[in-house]
């Protein structure tokens, strides 16, 4: 049995977060979650997750900038980034795309979309729900 895929969920709404972490936990996921940008910089330093999604307006470093930061790291440029906003700006999305995001999601986020969409951007199956 493979051990669980992991994702750093970025997201200063303690709702949006807590819905996040169920949703992925509940499909076999590992989650960590950082309320800021700079606790995210602080947990891809200590391991590097499968995964990141990531708030984009959030105090301090946005989730566009933060989606920068991680691509000019060579040690962190190829963990996939999902990037989630309220945001309806098509620019937005562009630039995020145009970056290295792997994907934009609109918020509010389907529960019922969001687990396989993570599975096809890591390219792996999700592990397997416990009984």
């Amino acid at each position: 049995m493979r051990p669980p895929l992991s994702v750093l969920i970025v997201e200063d709404s303690r709702t949006q977060a807590a819905l996040l972490r169920f949703v992925l936990e509940h499909a076999g996921w590992r989650t960590t979650v950082a309320e800021h940008a700079a606790a995210a910089l602080d947990c891809l330093h200590a391991a590097l997750p499968d995964l990141i999604v990531c708030d984009d307006q959030m105090p301090g470093m946005s989730g566009l900038q933060l989606l920068h930061t991680v691509q000019q790291n060579p040690a962190t440029r190829a963990v996939p980034f999902v990037l989630t906003t309220a945001s309806d700006t098509p620019d937005l999305a562009q630039a995020a795309l145009a970056a290295g995001a792997r994907a934009v999601l609109p918020k509010p986020i389907s529960p019922e979309q969001l687990q396989p969409l993570l599975a096809t951007l890591t390219a792996l199956s999700p592990p397997e729900s416990p009984a």
